[in-house]
């Protein structure tokens, strides 16, 4: 295994973390009724910001379980949009 699938690796398992977070506080918010409260934008911003993640993390796993070290060029584009935020 090369350096680049190291790199990788730890990044599909920070972004698993993220989506897991995610969608545990989505959860609470909808089964504790507390949607109600919280500004939609914000509940917006979450739900989709769950979605991207998730979006990446299944084309990570995809370029990760292929061993393709030519496309890890994009995923690493990916990865350096998703630390600046």
């Amino acid at each position: 295994m090369s350096i680049i699938m190291d790199y990788m690796f730890c990044t599909l398992i920070i972004v698993a973390i993220l989506v897991i977070i995610n969608s545990t506080f989505i959860a609470y918010l909808y089964l504790s009724y507390e949607y109600k409260k919280v500004d939609k934008y914000f509940l917006t911003w979450v739900t989709m910001s769950t979605m991207i993640l998730i979006m990446w993390f299944v084309e990570g796993l995809y370029l990760y379980l292929t061993n393709n070290d030519e496309k890890f060029g994009g995923f690493r584009i990916i990865v350096y949009i998703c630390s600046v935020f």
